[in-house]
């Protein structure tokens, strides 16, 4: 939820780091099929140099987001029960 929140509703880490907590502690079933691979891994991310590292990063997550993407429906349903509108 939190690489939906980040990717698709551009919520940032600060705001994300508040809102984590709350979202753990809930019971979610296990999404299957999980994907087979991803294209950038940790390792890449550990292996890059300081000056790259932000944009393999972003590439991680947005990565690791679309590996999922079987799911993307019913993880937008559980965010959005989540997520109140702010008056």
């Amino acid at each position: 939820m939190s690489l939906c929140a980040s990717i698709e509703h551009g919520v940032s880490g600060a705001q994300l780091r508040m809102r984590i907590g709350d979202w753990t502690h809930r019971d979610y079933p296990l999404l299957v099929p999980r994907p087979a691979a991803y294209p950038v891994t940790v390792r890449d991310v550990a292996e890059v140099g300081e000056r790259s590292r932000a944009a393999v990063i972003d590439d991680w997550a947005i990565s690791t987001w679309a590996a999922w993407s079987l799911h993307h429906g019913l993880v937008r349903d559980w965010l959005a029960a989540l997520v109140k509108p702010t008056a």
